[in-house]
């Protein structure tokens, strides 16, 4: 015979389970989609890209257009056609450089399903990040930089989302720390924010720079990193190549039980210049570098890929 009480007091112990599945299926798939836009999106040196940009649903088009020296950015969405504008450069967002090419990425920084572009590259030979909102109709600029590091912090997790930036000469001593709200942006620099693992990255660039090659790896990489990654410091051939750090834009991939950040990814763009030939171009080098916590607590480098 069938037990209708004993069916329902099991479906009702059921019901904490299915709803702890269903916040965590979407839990992961927001993680999922960020992760897949930054990372995808800032590899790509594609001219169109598509994406929903302002929210409504369907995808956009996002177009680079190169003329003889500059990059814009147009957008194609239902309403029609927009070229973003600089309030600083109008709409020639960057110059066009061999050795820094634009990169682009998209994320939701204020959380509400609109996502905000985030665009690199050189502006002036110096190294120059935007970022734009869709707001009122249309892509405004809400920050603008010529500091040549970028860091997005608390992007995936139950933190604020943070925008951290400043200059590879000086440090944490001189980073700008911001938060996005619904549509403004507040300034958090008053608390002396850090980036996690700039030290490390910073020693890392040193050692890229160096115009010799290196006796020893300096006390900035964990104890399992790959050793073919760890000797790309050693195949740069610096006996016909110089580098020159431009830029870098990381940002958070994993955290503590307390929402701290535990390690990151980092992309360093650096100018390759061949100076035994003086018929070659300056090309660029790109190292995707990750960073995380290890056993001493410390932020060491795990991971480096030459691009």
């Amino acid at each position: 015979m069938f037990n209708f009480n004993l069916q329902k007091k099991n479906f009702l112990k059921l019901i904490p389970l299915i709803f702890f599945v269903i916040i965590l299926g979407l839990y992961l798939n927001t993680y999922m989609r960020n992760s897949q836009t930054l990372s995808n999106a800032y590899n790509s040196n594609k001219n169109n890209q598509e994406y929903d940009f302002d929210g409504d649903g369907e995808n956009d088009e996002l177009s680079i257009i190169s003329t003889n020296s500059t990059y814009s950015i147009k957008i194609k969405n239902s309403l029609g056609e927009t070229l973003l504008k600089s309030n600083e450069f109008d709409y020639s967002l960057l110059d066009i450089s061999p050795s820094c090419t634009i990169k682009i990425s998209y994320i939701d920084l204020n959380r509400n399903k609109i996502p905000e572009i985030i665009i690199s590259g050189l502006k002036n030979n110096k190294s120059t990040f935007y970022i734009f909102k869709w707001e009122n109709n249309s892509f405004q600029e809400i920050f603008f930089t010529q500091n040549n590091i970028l860091s997005i912090l608390d992007f995936n997790n139950s933190k604020t989302p943070k925008i951290y930036t400043t200059s590879s000469s000086k440090g944490d001593e001189a980073t700008e720390g911001y938060i996005l709200n619904s549509t403004t942006l507040k300034d958090i620099s008053f608390s002396s924010p850090k980036i996690p693992s700039l030290n490390s990255i910073q020693l890392l660039i040193d050692c890229v720079e160096a115009d010799y090659e290196l006796d020893d790896a300096p006390d900035i990489f964990t104890s399992t990193i790959e050793s073919d990654q760890l000797g790309l410091l050693w195949n740069l051939d610096k006996s016909n190549y110089r580098y020159s750090f431009q830029k870098a834009y990381c940002y958070d991939t994993t955290w503590n039980e307390s929402g701290n950040t535990s390690s990151l990814c980092w992309i360093l763009s650096f100018e390759k210049i061949n100076f035994t030939s003086s018929d070659s171009k300056p090309k660029e080098l790109l190292l995707y570098v990750t960073a995380e916590i290890d056993e001493s607590n410390q932020f060491k480098i795990s991971s480096i890929i030459k691009k």
